[in-house]
């Protein structure tokens, strides 16, 4: 980042957008995907929180789930 003259990196779930969106995934699994990928995600940008800034995954099958876990990821 620093050579290429990055300040801040935003890290979007590119591939896992599809899991909440998929119609044969439902909430009882998107659930759990959203919340491992998450974590990781959190620990990934425990590198360098000033520098990588993670945009969560939410299981949209579920707004209340959604929400629970847009609460818990922020």
């Amino acid at each position: 980042m620093d050579h290429e003259g990055i300040d801040v990196g935003v890290l979007l779930p590119v591939l896992g957008l599809y899991a909440p969106w998929a119609d044969h995934i439902g909430p009882d699994l998107s659930g759990p995907m959203c919340q491992v990928y998450n974590d990781w995600l959190y620990e990934y940008c425990q590198a360098d929180v000033a520098r990588l800034q993670g945009v969560a995954l939410l299981p949209l099958q579920d707004p209340g789930e959604a929400a629970k876990e847009l609460r818990r990821a922020a």
